[in-house]
């Protein structure tokens, strides 16, 4: 018997899938698709919705004429249980279920008396919806009583949703606005907001953010106070707030205080260069800096001036850095290179083969050919010259690190040696002239120590600066008092 009943609810399942897909082109087979989704959920009222809409536009829909008694029928069925099983209860819930279900039966069956299908007989359930909503509306107005009558701010706070929950079922309850006001009243608490921070605007800044964050909270008020920096006296501004805020009958105070620095940095590390075919010891130096807001928040209960919260945490932004990498120089030799007399040149060593040592030569005079010299620069063997063309250029360390940043260059150096051999030199040029390479060496050293010494300077020069994250101090701190309310 068992798998008889598995095949039929097998075939029915099938049918209903191969039904639908017919459906799929048909006027009016989108809105039934939706029904037939209903359906199943026993989403009756919807249900019905949609099969109205289908039959709107396509009356002779045959699957919808089909569907339609199946979940009218259904579902005056189920809504009549839920109230044959809650109507003897005396609760609110029960009769908060009693209603839902009238209104829904009277909603199903307006919709099929409206749609004048004539294929369901539809009742009228008005009468019988005004009492059940009557009696949920009586039974959450006594919830609320009994919580109003208990006190503390929670109580309170549970009785307006339930005499806004009485008044959604039963407008008439006799002054039920007053006691709506009335729990209004008693759960409302006033916040005052002390910004403690290095000017006004900083006041502001967190009062503002304060205030959005309990914008949705209609059980907090956040009062338009002063900073209470300009008073002449010596009390400080948080002893004033307490102050102010007793005499005048505020119920809380936040305190909000920060102390803003800017930590700058400068680290070396030793490298193989260039990164991309390592072959020449190296140094990377690392420049920049760290905004850390120091943030300390208490937030007081002025009914006996005593913290019920409070905590110190920090805000970073960074670290914000420059990157410069070199070839070292290992050394000072004399000599006598092309015949153009002894001179001492400092060197690096290479202990591959020359084709090998010529591509990473290339690699790291990249950088240095790819930086045009522009007419600002008369000197481009002069460190200052770039030091001004840099600090003109940049007036902050991240647009100045995000163009210059990465650099790998030759520092200091003139020649490669090519070990195993005794007179085999490269010029870091390429093999031009000597000249050329100590000019280049020149240059280069002036490059790099022009933008060594322009980092340092934004880097100082960012101490200004108090950091993005400075201006979420007052979000933060909402998003962690606001569960204290």
């Amino acid at each position: 018997m068992r798998k008889w009943v598995l095949s039929i609810m097998s075939i029915v399942a099938v049918s209903m899938v191969f039904s639908s897909c017919g459906t799929l082109f048909t006027t009016g087979g989108s809105d039934y698709r939706d029904a037939a989704a209903f359906h199943e959920r026993m989403d009756y009222v919807r249900a019905i919705q949609s099969l109205e809409k289908a039959l709107a536009v396509n009356p002779t829909f045959p699957e919808a004429l089909e569907l339609y008694p199946v979940v009218f029928n259904e579902g005056t069925a189920h809504l009549k249980e839920i109230v044959r099983n809650n109507e003897s209860k005396d609760d609110r819930l029960s009769a908060d279920q009693v209603y839902n279900a009238y209104k829904n039966l009277q909603k199903m069956h307006s919709l099929a008396r409206m749609g004048n299908l004539g294929i369901v007989v539809a009742g009228d359930y008005s009468s019988k919806l005004e009492a059940a909503a009557k009696e949920a509306g009586q039974r959450w107005f006594d919830w609320g009583e009994s919580l109003f009558a208990q006190g503390g701010r929670n109580r309170f706070k549970q009785a307006v949703n339930a005499f806004e929950t009485a008044k959604a079922r039963d407008p008439q309850i006799p002054e039920i606005d007053r006691w709506i006001q009335e729990a209004l009243d008693q759960a409302t608490v006033t916040l005052m907001v002390l910004g403690n921070g290095p000017d006004e605007a900083f006041h502001t800044m967190v009062l503002n953010d304060i205030k959005k964050t309990f914008s949705t909270d209609r059980f907090v008020k956040v009062l338009e106070t002063e900073s209470f920096r300009d008073v002449e006296t010596m009390v400080g501004p948080t002893d004033l707030a307490i102050h102010h805020g007793m005499a005048n009958n505020v119920d809380y105070l936040i305190d909000v205080s920060v102390y803003n620095r800017v930590e700058t940095m400068r680290e070396e590390e030793s490298v193989r260069l260039p990164s991309s075919q390592p072959l020449f010891d190296g140094k990377k130096v690392t420049i920049g800096y760290t905004v850390k807001n120091l943030v300390t928040y208490r937030l007081f209960s002025l009914d006996q001036v005593r913290v019920i919260a409070g905590n110190t945490f920090t805000l970073e932004d960074g670290p914000f850095t420059f990157e410069i990498s070199f070839a070292v120089a290992e050394g000072v030799r004399e000599l006598n290179l092309g015949n153009t007399g002894r001179r001492n040149l400092r060197y690096v060593t290479s202990s591959v083969d020359p084709m090998t040592t010529s591509q990473a030569i290339n690699a790291l005079r990249r950088d240095f050919s790819h930086i045009q010299i522009p007419r600002e620069v008369s000197n481009p063997a002069d460190q200052t010259n770039w030091t001004r063309y840099f600090r003109d250029r940049y007036d902050s360390f991240i647009h100045f690190s995000s163009n210059e940043s990465g650099r790998e260059l030759f520092y200091a150096t003139e020649v490669v040696h090519l070990r195993g051999t005794e007179n085999y030199y490269f010029y870091i040029t390429g093999g031009s002239t000597l000249e050329e390479a100590i000019q280049e060496s020149r240059v280069n050293s002036a490059i790099m120590n022009g933008l060594t010494i322009t980092a340092r300077n934004l880097a100082e020069k960012a101490k200004e600066h108090r950091g993005t994250s400075y201006f979420t101090i007052g979000e933060e701190v909402g998003k962690i008092i606001k569960p204290e309310f």
